[in-house]
Protein backbone atom coordinates (compact mmCIF):
# COMPACT_ATOMS: atom_id res chain seq x y z
CA UNK A 1 0.00 0.00 0.00
CA UNK A 2 2.81 2.56 0.84
CA UNK A 3 4.42 1.67 -2.53
CA UNK A 4 1.19 2.75 -4.26
CA UNK A 5 0.58 5.77 -2.12
CA UNK A 6 4.25 6.83 -2.95
CA UNK A 7 3.50 6.38 -6.71
CA UNK A 8 0.69 8.37 -6.37
CA UNK A 9 2.43 11.40 -5.25
CA UNK A 10 5.32 10.95 -7.26
CA UNK A 11 3.17 10.79 -10.50
CA UNK A 12 1.58 13.91 -9.21
CA UNK A 13 4.44 16.23 -8.50
CA UNK A 14 6.16 14.52 -11.65
CA UNK A 15 2.74 15.72 -13.89
CA UNK A 16 2.92 19.39 -11.98
CA UNK A 17 6.46 19.93 -12.88
CA UNK A 18 6.28 17.94 -16.44
CA UNK A 19 3.09 19.44 -17.86
CA UNK A 20 3.93 22.12 -20.19
CA UNK A 21 6.52 19.33 -21.67
CA UNK A 22 3.58 16.99 -22.28
CA UNK A 23 5.48 14.09 -22.61
CA UNK A 24 3.07 11.29 -23.75
CA UNK A 25 5.04 8.33 -22.75
CA UNK A 26 5.45 9.87 -19.26
CA UNK A 27 1.48 10.00 -19.20
CA UNK A 28 1.20 6.27 -20.56
CA UNK A 29 3.55 4.61 -17.94
CA UNK A 30 2.37 6.45 -15.22
CA UNK A 31 -1.21 5.56 -16.14
CA UNK A 32 -0.41 1.98 -16.79
CA UNK A 33 1.64 1.52 -13.27
CA UNK A 34 -1.13 2.84 -11.75
CA UNK A 35 -3.93 0.61 -13.12
CA UNK A 36 -1.41 -2.55 -12.56
CA UNK A 37 -1.92 -1.80 -8.80
CA UNK A 38 -5.42 -0.95 -8.88
CA UNK A 39 -6.17 -4.44 -10.67
CA UNK A 40 -4.62 -6.28 -8.45
CA UNK A 41 -5.50 -4.17 -5.31
CA UNK A 42 -9.22 -4.82 -6.39
CA UNK A 43 -8.59 -8.55 -6.49
CA UNK A 44 -7.55 -8.84 -2.99
CA UNK A 45 -9.97 -6.46 -1.98
CA UNK A 46 -12.75 -9.25 -3.31
CA UNK A 47 -10.92 -11.55 -2.36
CA UNK A 48 -11.04 -10.66 1.58
CA UNK A 49 -14.21 -9.74 1.42
CA UNK A 50 -15.76 -12.86 0.21
CA UNK A 51 -13.21 -14.82 2.25
CA UNK A 52 -13.98 -12.95 5.85
CA UNK A 53 -17.43 -10.42 4.91
CA UNK A 54 -17.94 -7.15 4.35
CA UNK A 55 -17.78 -5.89 7.24
CA UNK A 56 -13.78 -6.63 7.31
CA UNK A 57 -13.48 -4.35 4.90
CA UNK A 58 -9.92 -2.73 4.29
CA UNK A 59 -11.00 1.50 3.74
CA UNK A 60 -7.68 2.76 3.21
CA UNK A 61 -7.17 0.03 0.17
CA UNK A 62 -10.51 1.18 -1.08
CA UNK A 63 -9.79 4.89 -1.02
CA UNK A 64 -6.41 3.75 -2.66
CA UNK A 65 -8.43 2.37 -5.35
CA UNK A 66 -10.28 5.11 -6.01
CA UNK A 67 -7.46 7.71 -5.93
CA UNK A 68 -5.18 5.48 -8.07
CA UNK A 69 -8.18 5.28 -10.71
CA UNK A 70 -8.56 9.20 -10.85
CA UNK A 71 -5.15 10.07 -11.04
CA UNK A 72 -4.66 7.21 -13.86
CA UNK A 73 -7.39 8.23 -15.83
CA UNK A 74 -5.80 11.70 -15.34
CA UNK A 75 -2.75 10.06 -16.73
CA UNK A 76 -4.64 8.63 -19.57
CA UNK A 77 -6.57 12.22 -20.67
CA UNK A 78 -3.03 13.88 -20.61
CA UNK A 79 -1.75 10.92 -22.98
CA UNK A 80 -4.24 11.02 -25.12
CA UNK A 81 -4.64 15.02 -25.04
CA UNK A 82 -0.41 14.92 -25.82
CA UNK A 83 0.22 12.09 -28.22
CA UNK A 84 -1.65 9.38 -30.76
CA UNK A 85 -4.39 7.29 -29.32
CA UNK A 86 -3.05 4.23 -30.70
CA UNK A 87 -0.01 4.81 -28.58
CA UNK A 88 -1.61 5.37 -25.90
CA UNK A 89 -3.37 1.89 -26.43
CA UNK A 90 -0.71 0.27 -27.03
CA UNK A 91 1.37 1.52 -23.98
CA UNK A 92 -1.42 0.89 -21.35
CA UNK A 93 -2.29 -2.34 -22.92
CA UNK A 94 1.61 -3.31 -22.26
CA UNK A 95 2.23 -1.89 -18.86
CA UNK A 96 -1.00 -2.51 -17.04
CA UNK A 97 -0.65 -6.24 -17.20
CA UNK A 98 3.01 -6.32 -16.80
CA UNK A 99 2.61 -4.28 -13.66
CA UNK A 100 -0.08 -6.57 -12.34
CA UNK A 101 1.93 -9.77 -13.33
CA UNK A 102 4.90 -8.63 -11.39
CA UNK A 103 3.25 -7.74 -8.21
CA UNK A 104 1.05 -11.12 -8.24
CA UNK A 105 4.74 -12.86 -8.80
CA UNK A 106 6.47 -11.34 -6.71
CA UNK A 107 4.50 -10.16 -3.71
CA UNK A 108 1.07 -12.26 -3.57
CA UNK A 109 3.26 -15.39 -4.41
CA UNK A 110 1.04 -16.11 -7.21
CA UNK A 111 3.70 -18.59 -9.22
CA UNK A 112 2.64 -21.40 -8.24
CA UNK A 113 4.53 -24.46 -7.83
CA UNK A 114 4.40 -25.01 -11.62
CA UNK A 115 6.27 -21.97 -11.97
CA UNK A 116 10.07 -22.77 -13.30
CA UNK A 117 12.65 -20.39 -13.95
CA UNK A 118 12.12 -21.17 -17.81
CA UNK A 119 8.56 -20.02 -18.16
CA UNK A 120 9.74 -16.64 -16.02
CA UNK A 121 12.84 -16.06 -18.85
CA UNK A 122 10.31 -16.44 -21.46
CA UNK A 123 7.85 -14.34 -19.63
CA UNK A 124 10.64 -11.62 -19.50
CA UNK A 125 11.42 -12.02 -22.73
CA UNK A 126 7.64 -11.78 -24.09
CA UNK A 127 7.46 -8.38 -22.38
CA UNK A 128 10.56 -7.25 -23.37
CA UNK A 129 9.35 -7.48 -26.72
CA UNK A 130 6.19 -5.60 -26.02
CA UNK A 131 7.88 -2.75 -24.39
CA UNK A 132 10.18 -2.62 -27.27
CA UNK A 133 7.59 -2.87 -29.72
CA UNK A 134 5.38 0.30 -27.64
CA UNK A 135 8.89 1.92 -27.67
CA UNK A 136 9.62 1.40 -31.32
CA UNK A 137 5.98 2.91 -31.95
CA UNK A 138 6.23 5.70 -30.21
CA UNK A 139 9.22 7.19 -31.81
CA UNK A 140 8.04 5.91 -35.32
CA UNK A 141 3.90 6.15 -35.54
CA UNK A 142 3.31 8.55 -38.08
CA UNK A 143 1.75 11.31 -36.39
CA UNK A 144 4.72 11.83 -34.20
CA UNK A 145 7.05 11.88 -37.04
CA UNK A 146 4.57 14.76 -38.60
CA UNK A 147 4.83 16.52 -35.07
CA UNK A 148 8.81 16.08 -34.93
CA UNK A 149 8.63 17.94 -38.66
CA UNK A 150 6.18 20.58 -37.55
CA UNK A 151 8.41 21.28 -34.45
CA UNK A 152 11.44 21.69 -36.55
CA UNK A 153 9.69 24.17 -39.16
CA UNK A 154 8.36 26.14 -36.02
CA UNK A 155 11.71 26.39 -34.59
CA UNK A 156 13.36 27.44 -37.81
CA UNK A 157 10.77 30.32 -38.06
CA UNK A 158 11.18 31.04 -34.55
CA UNK A 159 14.79 31.74 -34.72
CA UNK A 160 15.08 33.73 -38.02
CA UNK A 161 12.67 36.08 -35.72
CA UNK A 162 9.38 35.43 -37.73
CA UNK A 163 6.66 35.57 -35.09
CA UNK A 164 4.54 32.25 -34.86
CA UNK A 165 0.89 33.02 -36.46
CA UNK A 166 -0.74 32.87 -33.55
CA UNK A 167 -1.24 31.09 -29.98
CA UNK A 168 -2.37 28.01 -31.65
CA UNK A 169 1.16 27.90 -33.52
CA UNK A 170 3.23 27.91 -30.20
CA UNK A 171 0.90 25.50 -28.53
CA UNK A 172 1.68 23.24 -31.20
CA UNK A 173 5.29 23.66 -30.63
CA UNK A 174 4.41 23.00 -26.79
CA UNK A 175 2.97 19.63 -27.53
CA UNK A 176 5.57 18.13 -30.17
CA UNK A 177 8.38 19.01 -28.06
CA UNK A 178 7.79 15.42 -25.95
CA UNK A 179 9.71 13.34 -28.78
Amino acid sequence: MSILIGLVLFFGVAELFLRHRRISMFYVLAAGILYGFVAVLVRLTMTHTIAHGIGQIHWLTVIMIVVASVVGGWMVQCAYSCGPPDLVIAGLTVVDPIVGVVLGLSVLGEAGPDFTPGIGMVMCLAGTVAIVGVVLLSRHHPEVIERREQAKRLRRELSSETPPADSATLKTLNSTREH
